[in-house]
């Protein structure tokens, strides 16, 4: 499969992942558009030592804001209105927390008091994908997002509240990303916090920021760590609701409700976020959920305390508790689940239900709606069991199946087949499995499902009955059944098709293959379905992970589709240039999408051994650091780094001529051809381009071409002095000895101890047999760098060549301590041992060499000549 045929331009790719929703660009060509008003005074085209770019709108009326650079990278500059003086000790604080904990608050570049406008300042970092109230507004948030927004806020918060800092105005605009893949959110914009003291909150003179972030407490003027969590609650909800629940309210009637009522919250949010929303919004900052509920939350517990229904319960005036298991429950929510949570409780309960506790305690507290509904199950349901399990269902809507104690869903049901088949089953789990095969489990579960309306969970349960009724009973039917139960919790666990990831689709593909090998063509066809789901969602998303694009076109071509496999592909490759690889490789299937992870697993493993926060440096870094690495000849870092130029600016000339000359010097010389022969290198005049394109000639053969881009280069230049060892490389491959030599010692009078312009120079002399000569210039490349195994190697033969064995030998050893399966070092070293008659060591590194090369024809001669020996021995 070629390369897509409407994108040869880079300039008509599509948005990247890092790009962002909403990408904050720096143009590059026009000159910056500002406002009437925006135009800095010629005294004001720089602050301090940073370069003022624009300005952007001002949203608050404390200060400017202004994006801003400073060698080859962005900023920006908050300046403070005349007579507005920002908390500095807060900003300290901040600062130093920052430095120790960058991973989710803004990095405070410097800040303090500028005597030349008389106005006080802070330099901050650039988060060019703006803010997460962008990214809410522009698209639906999945379950996984989801955790993972509240996740980075979370942490954000842990490390200001451990260093006692409160944030109090934490809202979706003052929470930036600084990354799209993966997701990074940073908080931002301390203006009105403040250092929290010994106690647990503080008193503050007057409440400021955002009302409709505001937590009940701060009304009266008290803050601590809880006020800000319950704006991380009402960020969460207006996640969830794509509009927040103070919409269209005045400032008056948002501080009536809160001072009254709080957030009602409705009970047709998804039961799993509506844990969390009502752990975070419980007026009673005591009982409201922290850093340790949250974590507990994220990591998937489910059984927190609550205590958002206790308070909505005693504003309807219900004091009397009911007392279960030496407990006390006001809300009926947390008593059903104590009902249900285990056999012992579920024995008991039945028990308070049968002799009329629950009726009477709802009749005293005046709940007399609910006592009469329980009535009702009473008089319908003698069965006690199936009583409770009802009652529970209407009580507390989003308790799970549950029948004489233990969860009935796929997970448990493969665990309690899997015990069967071991004869472990305790009793409750036998008479489940009876019911299930008996059909009593399916009816008892419609009608659960009637009651709570958990549609989404009955999916896949439901199968379950289905799969029994169409297939024969027999004697190993719980062992079939216990089989298919497996495949089908997995591919519960793959979630709903518009919320895969990569990881999903790979393993849907798999569950795919096992139903059919089960004969379970119903279900296979519905794997299929999903995937087309998938795809579709995927192919529409503003923001979509490539990863998921390659894993269903990998898909796709397992499933003998490969036409919806190009569209996924041609998408995937307007998102990350490394799925450009995989037009030029014959991989397909899962194995194309496993080699695609390798090639991002390998390029973020370059791009970290590089630096330590790559998504933060400047394109002049990496040009810089690209320079670097071509002259040590690692080309796999000079590849990932044009790669990460291209992530930053996919229009970008240089990129995509540095990753054509990297390619080419990978031996991949078809998809390097590829990305040189685009229009925007080819048309380009500046001098790098000029010398990746000589690199490019020579190594396709066009000497005399290659020469004159070299000499188009200037010698003062960030390439330099790779141009002038490129055009002393040109001069020794053309014979023209005398003058590659000449270069390079005008290249080492600049650059003493060079090591590439020492090889050159050696090769050189070496070609004019001046061998004692080329082995000093070789010797002193590989002192000056033991790293760079071309000098080390030359230096070593040329010892071999003047009769010095020993010597050679000690260089072998180096170059073999650096890279054991070294060609040049195994055969030196093999030939050495055969000179002084060692020849079944020899032999070992003979081997060596054709586990490398297997057609080397020196090594199979060697072999044919004395791998007898080795058998004599």
């Amino acid at each position: 499969m070629g390369p897509p045929k409407d994108s040869d331009s880079p300039g008509r790719r599509g948005t990247t992942l890092r790009d962002g929703v909403v990408p904050h660009s720096i143009p590059r060509e026009k000159p910056l558009q500002k406002a009437p008003d925006s135009k800095p005074a010629e005294s004001l085209r720089y602050f301090r030592s940073y370069r003022i770019m624009k300005q952007f709108p001002a949203t608050g009326g404390e200060a400017d804001i202004w994006l801003i650079q400073k060698e080859r990278q962005y900023f920006i500059l908050k300046q403070y209105r005349l007579g507005i003086e920002p908390k500095i000790d807060v900003l300290d604080q901040v600062s130093h927390i920052s430095l120790r904990n960058p991973k989710n608050l803004i990095k405070i570049i410097d800040y303090g008091f500028d005597d030349d406008s008389e106005r006080w300042f802070e330099i901050l970092e650039y988060a060019r994908y703006g803010s997460l109230r962008e990214l809410v507004d522009k698209q639906s948030i999945n379950n996984a997002t989801f955790k993972i927004i509240i996740e980075e806020i979370a942490f954000g918060l842990d490390a200001l509240h451990k260093n006692n800092v409160l944030h109090l105005d934490l809202k979706p605009s003052n929470i930036l990303i600084r990354e799209i893949r993966p997701l990074n959110l940073i908080l931002t914009d301390f203006g009105i916090s403040t250092l929290l003291d010994s106690e647990l909150s503080r008193h503050i003179t007057s409440t400021k920021g955002t009302p409709m972030y505001w937590a009940p407490e701060q009304l009266g003027n008290v803050v601590g760590r809880e006020s800000d969590y319950w704006a991380l609650g009402v960020i969460a909800l207006e996640i969830t609701q794509k509009k927040h629940p103070f919409e269209g309210l005045n400032h008056n009637l948002i501080l009536s409700t809160l001072a009254s009522r709080g957030i009602i919250l409705s009970e047709q949010i998804n039961p799993d976020r509506l844990i969390l929303l009502k752990g975070l919004l419980t007026r009673n900052p005591k009982k409201r959920w922290g850093k340790r509920e949250v974590s507990l939350w994220l990591s998937g517990k489910r059984n927190i305390p609550v205590f958002y229904e206790e308070e909505h319960i005693n504003r309807m005036g219900i004091t009397k508790p009911y007392e279960f298991h030496e407990e006390n429950y006001v809300s009926l929510n947390d008593l059903m689940y104590a009902f249900i949570g285990d056999p012992v409780s579920w024995e008991d309960a039945k028990r308070h239900i049968g002799r009329g506790y629950l009726l009477r305690w709802l009749e005293s507290t005046e709940q007399y709606n609910k006592a009469v509904t329980i009535s009702k199950y009473i008089e319908e349901y003698p069965d006690e069991d199936e009583r409770l399990l009802f009652i529970a269902a209407e009580l507390n809507r989003d308790i799970p199946f549950t029948l004489f104690g233990k969860v009935v869903d796929i997970t448990n049901i493969v665990w309690f087949l899997g015990r069967a088949l071991n004869r472990e089953q305790d009793d409750q789990e036998e008479k489940i499995l009876s019911m299930l095969f008996s059909g009593d489990l399916e009816e008892i579960y419609a009608k659960f499902i009637d009651i709570t309306k958990q549609e989404i969970k009955s999916v896949f349960f439901t199968r379950l009955f289905t799969w029994i009724k169409e297939n024969p009973r027999g004697t190993n039917e719980r062992k079939r059944l216990f089989q298919y139960a497996k495949i089908l919790h997995e591919r519960e666990i793959a979630g709903i098709p518009t919320e895969w990831s990569a990881k999903s689709v790979i393993s849907v593909l798999s569950i795919y293959n096992y139903f059919i090998r089960l004969s379970a063509m119903s279900d296979a066809e519905e794997c299929k379905r999903d995937m087309v789901i998938a795809a579709k969602h995927a192919l529409s998303a503003q923001v979509v992970e490539p990863d998921l694009l390659v894993a269903l076109a990998s898909g796709f071509e397992e499933l003998q589709q490969p036409a919806s496999g190009k569209t996924l592909l041609k998408k995937a490759y307007d998102l990350d240039i490394r799925v450009l690889t995989l037009f030029f490789n014959k991989r397909k299937g899962v194995s194309r999408f496993r080699f695609y992870s390798a090639l991002t697993r390998e390029y973020e493993k370059n791009v970290f051994s590089i630096s330590s926060d790559p998504w933060n440096e400047t394109i002049g870094f990496w040009k810089e650091k690209f320079v670097h690495y071509f002259g040590n000849e690692q080309y796999f870092l000079c590849l990932s780094i044009s790669e990460r130029i291209i992530e930053m600016d996919k229009a970008s000339p240089q990129g995509w001529a540095m990753r054509g000359v990297s390619l080419l010097k990978l031996k991949r010389s078809h998809e390097g051809g590829f990305c040189l022969s685009q229009k925007l290198v080819q048309k380009s005049q500046d001098p790098l381009l000029s010398w990746l394109l000589g690199e490019y000639l020579e190594e396709t053969g066009n000497l005399q071409e290659a020469e004159q881009k070299y000499n188009d280069v200037p010698f003062v230049h960030m390439a330099q002095p790779l141009v002038q060892i490129s055009l002393a490389r040109i001069y020794y491959k053309q014979k023209r000895f005398w003058e590659a030599i000449d270069i390079c010692d005008k290249v080492l009078l600049a650059h003493p101890g060079y090591a590439v312009s020492l090889y050159y120079k050696g090769e050189s002399l070496y070609a004019l047999g001046k061998i004692s000569e080329a082995h000093v210039c070789y010797d002193e490349a590989c002192r000056k760098n033991p790293d760079y195994l071309p000098g080390c190697i030359k230096s070593a033969k040329t010892l071999m060549k003047m009769g010095d064995y020993d010597k050679a030998d000690r260089g072998v050893d180096s170059i073999l301590a650096k890279d054991e399966m070294n060609y040049d070092a195994l055969r030196m070293r093999a030939f050495i041992l055969l000179k002084k008659g060692r020849k079944t060591e020899a032999i070992s590194y003979i081997k060596k060499i054709l586990q490398i090369r297997s057609d080397d024809e020196w090594g199979q001669k060697m072999f044919s000549l004395y791998g007898s020996a080795e058998k004599q021995i």
